[in-house]
């Protein structure tokens, strides 16, 4: 195939063919489309498969390896022209539409493309879209009304991570990640300006595995299309959006045998069976939300070019409302009822077909102060809101209707910041207070002082009080094999934090006290459970980053204690640490990094999942035993092309055959990934 038309060098521009573009594009369309296997076509499997068999995948990469390799400014397919000019785009999200980021730029942490194991501290069960939790206690954030169902929460796209793009000139970002046993992650971004006010957008995640052992196939989509406009005299601002989340995952209650990591005698570990050979989860949410606001102020006359002149606002408050509609479900079969593993029947004794679903309308008003940096209220913003939810709730137990009405302050105040000042306060406040309903009485306070010294230095002071009625599913609940009706008080939660930063050191220290009364757990029998008397605990955690030439290791610990550990499934220890050289070749054109990633916690009762209610619960069965497990990576970047190759868990069989995270669920053996993203502007 002949995919440069034309090749310039005095210019540095590359010409090559729409039609090689388009034969391109259908080959990767192909290739994402077999590996989720959702084609029936038998000549398009045949045709693709030919390709993917002999070394046109190979010369796909090498081809975009090679544009981005190639010292050339821009690359040319006929009329389009391909730059990398990251600052020509910026985003924003909902909840601050008016506070700009930029595009990651770096390599950092590229390979990490399970957004499980990009987290520090968390666990899951043992494959790409496996049901996660946090090793470490988190304490409330809002006063919100709480369904119950988190398993899933890193592979959600919220409301509030949508990502409204601005950018000067059309974005495209396409990435293709890829792992053993068909683990395959396909992501697409597309942005632009159709006009100077008004940008569109698509941006996509679409992750697909068949996992290490059985019932461990995964199919999750995240999509959101969005629009942002902002009127010329700054008075306007809107944001629209439609976000899709839907998640089909095969579950499993573990494995059969024990022994999978010492029994000898097995050949083939993802042929062992497990409990729960039939069962299966799917969750679905379309959301649509828009957000208008007006900004009130000033107004300035601004010079656009030398015969047009128009007038803006300049910002001192804003009236802002936000409608979100959102309908979502909850979906859990299994057709053949595992006796040994369910304790009871409540509905059904041949087939479980557990479901809740509901809909929610939810409005908030909110007035906002804006940051000014002259006069009396200097580097103060504050906003005060009221947010009404309205839940329609569908499961066996019938309908029921929720309501939530939270009003809610916030208070930002920077005191000495000027450029002739090395140091500054700043002062926040957050607190949410619920009126009525199900969470009514429940309340959050947030207070946080932040000292600067020196641009260099900060420490900062936090205290949380919160007051949480339990979650939905814990009070009230009804499946094929589990009921209960409970009647749990509010828990109250108290929580104190210190930290430090020192930025030219690149270390952090935190130490946080914390206790709760009322605490709720999931027993060892999987059920909501509460505990009456208080606990204590504290955490320190540290993260420093060593530097010497090109080699670098980052660290990350946090050690954690608590005053009783049968209500609690953490372990005492976490540590994560990444050693590699980072260099840059062909005169800064590439960026290398070459490395290890090391992820270890000492030994603890790890908690048991529950698949049919979606929860980790406290097990005494058997201590877990853990060791350090180690990948090997290498990053590359070269302009707008980024991309990685990692042999996750080389150490397999150093200290031991395997580990589990959770309790009945061992982790994958060794496994090969590799990665790619191209980002362009054109």
């Amino acid at each position: 195939m002949k995919f440069f038309k034309e090749h310039t060098l005095p210019k540095r521009r590359i010409k090559f063919d729409t039609y090689d573009i388009h034969k391109l594009c259908s080959f990767l369309y192909g290739y994402f489309v077999i590996q989720n296997k959702e084609v029936n076509d038998d000549a398009l499997v045949k045709r693709i498969n030919k390709l993917r068999g002999g070394n046109y995948y190979i010369t796909v990469f090498a081809a975009v390896a090679w544009f981005a390799f190639y010292p050339s400014e821009t690359l040319k397919a006929q009329d389009t022209v391909f730059h990398y000019n990251p600052w020509l785009t910026s985003y924003y999200h909902v909840n601050e539409p008016s506070s700009e980021l930029h595009l990651d730029t770096s390599i950092t942490h590229f390979n990490r493309y399970n957004p499980v194991e990009d987290s520090f501290g968390y666990l899951h069960t043992g494959h790409l879209g496996a049901a996660a939790a946090p090793m470490f206690y988190k304490p409330p954030v809002d006063a919100s009304f709480d369904i119950g169902f988190h398993q899933f929460n890193p592979y959600w796209r919220a409301s509030d991570a949508v990502k409204f793009y601005d950018s000067r000139q059309p974005f495209t970002q396409v990435g293709y990640q890829q792992g053993t046993k068909v683990e395959v992650l396909g992501s697409f971004i597309h942005t632009q300006n159709i006009l100077p006010q008004l940008s569109i957008g698509v941006d996509m995640n679409r992750y697909r595995t068949d996992g290490f052992y059985q019932r461990q196939v995964s199919k999750i989509t995240n999509f959101d299309a969005f629009a942002r406009y902002e009127s010329q005299n700054g008075f306007y601002h809107a944001n629209v959006a439609y976000v899709l989340n839907s998640l089909k995952v095969e579950e499993n209650g573990g494995v059969e045998n024990l022994d999978v990591f010492s029994d000898t005698s097995l050949l083939d570990k993802s042929t062992q069976p497990v409990l729960l050979d039939s069962a299966y989860v799917n969750w679905k949410s379309d959301v649509v939300f828009f957000q208008n606001a007006f900004d009130l102020g000033k107004k300035e006359l601004v010079q656009k070019n030398d015969s047009v002149q128009y007038q803006k606002v300049v910002p001192e408050l804003r009236l802002q409302h936000f409608f979100k509609w959102e309908k979502g479900g909850y979906r859990f079969k299994d057709a053949a009822i595992d006796s040994a593993f369910y304790s009871n029947i409540y509905v059904d004794s041949l087939l479980t077909r557990d479901t809740l679903s509901f809909i929610n309308y939810c409005n908030e008003f909110r007035l906002r102060v804006m940051e000014r940096s002259v006069g009396l209220l200097r580097g103060m913003q504050a906003d005060i809101y009221y947010r009404h939810d309205f839940y329609r709730i569908n499961s066996l137990l019938g309908e029921n209707q929720v309501q939530s009405g939270i009003g809610g302050l916030e208070l930002h105040q920077s005191f000495l910041n000027d450029s002739t000042s090395n140091f500054q306060i700043d002062f926040h406040l957050m607190g949410q207070y619920s009126f009525f309903d199900y969470n009514a009485g429940d309340f959050h306070i947030d207070f946080k002082t932040d000292l600067h010294i020196a641009t260099q230095n900060s420490v900062t002071f936090a205290l949380q009080f919160s007051k949480n009625h339990p979650s939905f599913i814990q009070q009230n609940y009804l499946s094929n094999h589990f009921s209960w009706s409970n009647e749990f008080k509010p828990y109250q939660s108290s929580t104190a934090t210190i930290s430090w930063l020192e930025k030219k050191w690149r270390l952090k220290l935190a130490a946080q006290v914390f206790n709760v009364a009322n605490y709720l757990y999931w027993n060892q029998s999987a059920l909501p459970s509460q505990f009456s008397d208080m606990v204590n605990g504290y955490s320190f955690f540290l993260q420093k980053d060593f530097t010497l030439k090109g080699f670098h290791l980052d660290n990350e610990f946090q050690y954690q204690s608590f005053s009783n550990d049968t209500v609690f499934a953490y372990p005492q220890f976490i540590a994560r640490n990444s050693f590699y050289f980072q260099n840059r070749l062909f005169k800064g054109a590439l960026t290398s990094k070459m490395g290890f990633d090391v992820r270890y916690n000492t030994n603890y009762f790890a908690p048991a999942y529950m698949p049919e209610t979606g929860q980790f619960y406290i097990q005494r069965n058997s201590l877990l035993s853990y060791y350090p497990v180690i990948d090997l990576f290498l990053t590359i970047q070269v302009k707008g092309v980024r991309a990685f190759i990692m042999l996750q868990h080389i150490n397999k069989d150093l200290f031991a055959s395997g580990y589990y995270a959770v309790y009945r669920s061992p982790m994958p053996d060794r496994a090969f990934k590799l990665g790619l993203e191209w980002r362009f502007w054109n």
